[in-house]
């Protein structure tokens, strides 16, 4: 502690005694320097006149906070020490420059860390910090290490775990699985595969018990070799993706991206396409069996890839809609009036 702060740092602890899982008796002990630099530096802070821990215990459920979707199944935040670092690293650049403080505010502008430390102007944006754009050096995050979870053990039976950087997503495409109970109670399983350059739903189809030979087969009806065929796959680690998937996959020439353990924002994308399907279709509806569940969900992903508007696509549909000229505004119903499809009569 000398080294980093030297021979005048002054070093205190709190004691606290807890019984029956509460605080019943707070002390103090001085570890390190002398009482009267210890009242001068409690005299001259602005925040408290009484030795406490309470600015760092928030900072350390901060911490927790920030990190908290980093985690796998342990309880800790990483398995490994180098890949714990890299977490606290980044969580560091990103607490010093990127997140405005409440605390910190200065007129109308809230000020971060960085900023109240002059070492800053501005609040920055994680692109800045992975760039190390203006960013001191000993603040910089390097990307490689940023990106947590690039291995995954198992080798290339499991795949490698999908990152942001394993190429362009017009070459990518992703499937996953959700669930639709009948009127029955009986749990149906949608499989669903999607392109990632327009978002467009290549394939879906229902079923009551998804195999690995089922889902391999999904693969040949999604890309029978006629037309485009993705060079990379992402998935999650389902247990229906067994040896028979994968091996289809490898005989088609994809290439497996497989997300980390429960890490459903390593694919996105799909997610995001699962979420509006619920949200539009199968929440509006209760399926009497299969062939129900499937004519309605086909239904509207015709409706998702031709009509239905896209932010990300500037208004466009997956599939590019042509620009229609004038005329009366018509509105086509589309799963019996849930949603529309409107276009100009000639």
């Amino acid at each position: 502690i000398r080294h980093v702060f030297g021979f005048g740092c002054v070093l205190a602890q709190v004691i606290k005694k807890i019984k029956r899982n509460r605080v019943v008796r707070v002390g103090t002990k001085l570890i390190m320097g002398s009482e009267w630099r210890l009242a001068d530096a409690l005299e001259e802070s602005e925040d408290s006149t009484k030795l406490n821990t309470s600015f760092i215990e928030r900072l350390n459920l901060t911490i927790r906070q920030g990190c908290a979707y980093l985690r796998r199944r342990s309880p800790c935040h990483a398995r490994k020490k180098r890949t714990l670092d890299d977490h606290l690293e980044l969580f560091r650049a990103f607490y010093n420059f990127v997140r405005p403080h409440g605390a910190l505010r200065f007129g109308k502008v809230i000020r971060t860390p960085a900023m109240q430390a002059g070492l800053a102007k501005k609040t920055f944006s994680f692109r800045d910090i992975f760039t190390a754009r203006e960013v001191p050096a000993r603040f910089a995050v390097v990307r490689s290490a940023a990106v947590p979870y690039r291995e995954v053990p198992g080798g290339a039976q499991m795949g490698r775990v999908a990152t942001t950087d394993e190429g362009s997503t017009a070459v990518t495409a992703a499937c996953d699985f959700f669930v639709v109970p009948t009127v029955t109670f009986q749990r149906l399983f949608c499989f669903v595969v999607m392109s990632l350059d327009r978002r467009k739903i290549l394939h879906v189809n229902v079923t009551s018990n998804p195999t690995a030979e089922w889902v391999a087969r999904q693969m040949v009806e999604a890309f029978p070799g006629d037309g485009w065929i993705p060079r990379f796959l992402q998935r999650d680690r389902d247990g229906a993706y067994g040896w028979a998937f994968r091996r289809q996959l490898k005989a088609m020439g994809i290439e497996e991206l497989v997300s980390a353990p429960r890490s459903p924002w390593q694919n996105a994308y799909v997610e995001r396409v699962i979420g509006s399907i619920r949200r539009e279709c199968t929440d509006h509806i209760i399926p009497m069996g299969e062939k129900h569940l499937l004519r309605t969900v086909r239904e509207y992903v015709e409706y998702y890839n031709n009509d239905r508007p896209h932010q990300s696509l500037d208004g466009n549909a997956p599939t590019p809609r042509p620009i229609e000229g004038a005329g009366e505004v018509v509105a086509n119903p589309v799963l019996g009036g849930l949603h529309h499809r409107y276009s100009r009569a000639a």
